[in-house]
């Protein structure tokens, strides 16, 4: 999914939706499997497979999901100690499983990091920097689970699976 395109059905009048550039199907729908925000972009999983949509999705699946994010203001090793432990959002704990920076030291003000989280609620990662005073300003997700964003595909580009492939990736979940 590129940045500006709406995880919605319908298009908006400023923004497309990424059902557009998705194949037709010859029967049933396509089905979206969770959510981005129009700013962020990366791995959108669509399937016309209810049952395993709702097991990527649902939270008791316990899927981790891994972002590449530029953060922009003065990011400290307590502030990243604060993610990974967890904080309040909305009076729920959110945290970071993982958090990786890409490059250690920078006299920028700009940091990328690699994140993981195992839930996907709305702007999580946003709103986990947010708790420690730093923003967000590009966020990628590079992974659901196993299935990986492919470094070939181009924003708006999609690929799709082989049966074989859905095979795999229903062993590897030990879904039936």
């Amino acid at each position: 999914k590129p940045t500006g395109q709406v995880c919605s059905n319908v298009p908006t009048d400023k923004n497309d939706s990424v059902f557009q550039g998705l194949p037709a199907r010859k029967k049933g729908k396509w089905i979206m499997v969770g959510r981005l925000d129009v700013n962020t972009s990366g791995l959108l999983i669509f399937s016309n497979d209810g049952n395993l949509v709702n097991f990527l999705a649902h939270p008791s699946s316990n899927i981790d999901r891994e972002y590449l994010c530029r953060v922009y203001g003065d990011v400290s090793d307590k502030k990243i100690e604060n993610l990974l432990k967890g904080v309040k959002i909305n009076n729920e704990l959110a945290q970071f499983s993982d958090v990786v920076a890409v490059k250690k030291t920078s006299k920028s003000k700009n940091h990328w990091f690699y994140v993981c989280l195992f839930s996907g609620k709305n702007r999580e990662v946003r709103k986990l920097w947010k708790t420690q005073k730093l923003d967000v300003n590009r966020l990628i997700r590079l992974r659901f689970g196993p299935i990986l964003l492919p470094d070939n595909l181009k924003p708006g580009g999609w690929k799709k699976f082989s049966k074989k492939e859905v095979l795999k990736l229903k062993n590897i979940l030990e879904i039936n």
